[in-house]
């Protein structure tokens, strides 16, 4: 991957050998959803450091842009009396799903009214899945969960309210919770339309703000997250991919992936909301 290094000397003289100031390497590689932000550093030698700094600037330099590689389809027909799909690639595809994969099921009818806050809209129809799943997310009553596998931690996302971190117990009971960011609707607009949101110009990516969360013990201020919600056809419902990452201290960035918000992104408005309606 190309990068661009920057040298920063004459640092503070090394312990071990005192005559020698200490010395870093930053290099810069292009990552188009990164904010500018540090990922890691190490001591290469005595004294002598590397750093690997995530840049959205550089990637519009053609020197330093990742190249897209061009995805070839291949369209497969079964032999006669052969089943459309491998016994083996089905058992595959349906152990990832498990996995990696957050499922979503029809929940039970709520009987609560409407708010005033939800605006009409016209969406296109949604083969496939039950309007109800889509009434109760965007009401913030049915919840998407990640993480578990190898990580000590979970987390779960619901729309309109929160996003919490957590550790599940062998009895199922959850512990060491942690608000990492709430929903406010000014809060959202105002940083929707300041610098500090990361502009993307791809168009199925809808990014919202969760900020006045716990306060972290490492910085002294309150937790926030930037939820990106992105339109994603290749997957086929009703699988849901969500990632957390924490790029900065205490600062987050949830990714939820599905291809049903794909037929939502025309009601999106100026603020970056859905205007949706069952």
């Amino acid at each position: 991957m190309p990068y661009y290094e920057v040298l920063f000397s004459n640092g503070t003289l090394c312990d071990i050998k005192p005559k020698k100031a200490r010395l870093t390497r930053l290099r810069y590689v292009c990552d188009p959803l990164a904010r500018n932000e540090l990922a890691n550093i190490e001591e290469v030698s005595t004294c002598e450091y590397e750093g690997l700094v995530l840049s959205p600037t550089l990637c519009s330099h053609p020197q330093y842009k990742i190249k897209e590689v061009p995805e070839n389809h291949i369209k497969c027909q079964p032999l006669a009396g052969s089943p459309i799909k491998p016994a083996g690639f089905k058992r595959l595809n349906d152990a990832n799903s498990q996995n990696q994969y957050s499922p979503i099921t029809p929940p039970k009818e709520s009987t609560t009214k409407r708010t005033t806050e939800e605006m009409p809209a016209t969406v296109q129809p949604l083969p496939k899945i039950d309007t109800s799943v889509l009434k109760a997310f965007f009401k913030g009553e049915y919840c998407l969960s990640g993480g578990g596998g190898r990580s000590w931690w979970m987390y779960t996302f619901c729309y309109g309210k929160f996003v919490q971190q957590y550790h599940e117990e062998r009895t199922g009971v959850r512990s060491s919770t942690i608000t990492l960011g709430t929903w406010n609707t000014v809060e959202h607009i105002k940083w929707y339309h300041s610098s500090k949101r990361l502009k993307t110009q791809n168009p199925a990516i809808i990014s919202q703000f969760y900020g006045n969360g716990d306060i972290c013990d490492l910085t002294g201020k309150a937790r926030q997250v930037q939820v990106r919600l992105k339109c994603k056809e290749t997957l086929k419902l009703p699988a849901v991919s969500l990632s957390l990452q924490e790029p900065l201290t205490c600062d987050y960035i949830l990714t939820i992936e599905s291809s049903i918000f794909c037929p939502l992104l025309s009601t999106v408005d100026v603020n970056g909301l859905f205007n949706y309606s069952p």
